[in-house]
């Protein structure tokens, strides 16, 4: 037990001579620390040697060695205390944000995205790294259009067939963005061509287009249902949505019955208007027009 402690914690060294113990002084050493190179004789000196130079034991890796003196086992040592490096540097990056997070923050298009779908009342979520809908969410907000561009996942019911649209304009209607991802998939490989078929020939605008009204208590599940035909971005307001909106698609002649909280289809949609018309609207004022003079002018008068 003596010896396994000691060589864990401490170099085994065997010495040629007579070479005393620099913690005892009485009997001959028999190893050497690899923190300060000091000889001791057994494992009381070697804990007597460490409280009273509060010495690790460990060597010092980052010390100079000679070219003469770097062998191998030097090599795999200073490799393994570059991997421990890189490691510790990985680890302080995930549990400790940069001098300038605030900064950054503000050009995460994540973050953008999300202050934007705030400005339009849409409380949207969005997942940590390495979620694999973070990973699949291409939403973005295009600056230039001032306009979100959504990736919706549609979910036909009852075949459970799933369409994603990557980028659909939210100034579009459900019913001509899901006809536009319809004319895109011409094949459905691997799923009921029958159905398939028989839902896309009839109008869009007899499907309902129905979204699960998120934070319902235990396992129900609560739909909104949306208009076919106004903008489908204006139709998103007080709903969370996660990441990225999933649409359920239902045939009109379903029978399944859907809990359905809120029907949008009897609501007057809000009018979305952007920061430079509203600025317009909110500045203009109304003229009563120019008070003018008439005068009685004579015939051959040159008025100026």
């Amino acid at each position: 037990m003596e010896n396994a402690e000691v060589a864990g914690s401490e170099h085994i060294h065997t010495t040629v001579g007579t070479v005393k113990c620099e913690e005892c002084h009485r009997e001959l050493a028999k190893y050497k620390c690899p923190g300060c190179s000091l000889r001791t004789c057994s494992l009381p000196c070697v804990r007597a040697h460490k409280e009273r130079t509060s010495c690790s034991g460990k060597r010092d890796r980052t010390s100079f060695v000679s070219l003469e003196n770097f062998d191998d086992a030097q090599l795999l040592s200073d490799y393994n205390l570059l991997e421990e490096v890189l490691r510790q540097a990985e680890s302080a990056k995930r549990f400790s944000a940069p001098f300038n997070a605030k900064k950054l923050e503000r050009h995460n298009p994540f973050m953008i995205l999300k202050r934007e779908a705030k400005k339009r009342q849409i409380n949207l979520v969005i997942l940590p790294r390495g979620m694999t809908k973070r990973a699949d969410n291409s939403t973005r907000f295009c600056k230039r259009k001032r306009c979100i561009f959504w990736r919706i996942e549609w979910r036909f019911h009852p075949e459970n067939f799933v369409l994603v649209s990557p980028s659909a304009d939210e100034n579009e209607s459900p019913a001509k963005l899901l006809r536009l991802q319809l004319s895109k998939n011409d094949g459905f490989q691997g799923y009921n061509m029958r159905k398939m078929r028989k839902l896309c020939k009839k109008p869009i605008e007899s499907l309902r287009f129905l979204i699960a009204q998120k934070m319902c208590h235990g396992n129900q599940k609560n739909y909104i249902e949306l208009d076919p035909s106004e903008p489908f971005g204006a139709q998103l307001d007080q709903i969370t949505i996660i990441e990225y909106p999933t649409i359920l698609v239902v045939p009109s002649d379903d029978g399944t019955t859907f809990k359905i909280v809120e029907d949008r289809r009897i609501r007057q949609m809000p009018v979305i208007v952007d920061a430079t018309t509203q600025k317009l609207l909110e500045t203009a004022t109304v003229t009563d027009g120019v008070p003018y003079r008439e005068e009685e002018i004579e015939e051959g008068e040159i008025v100026d």
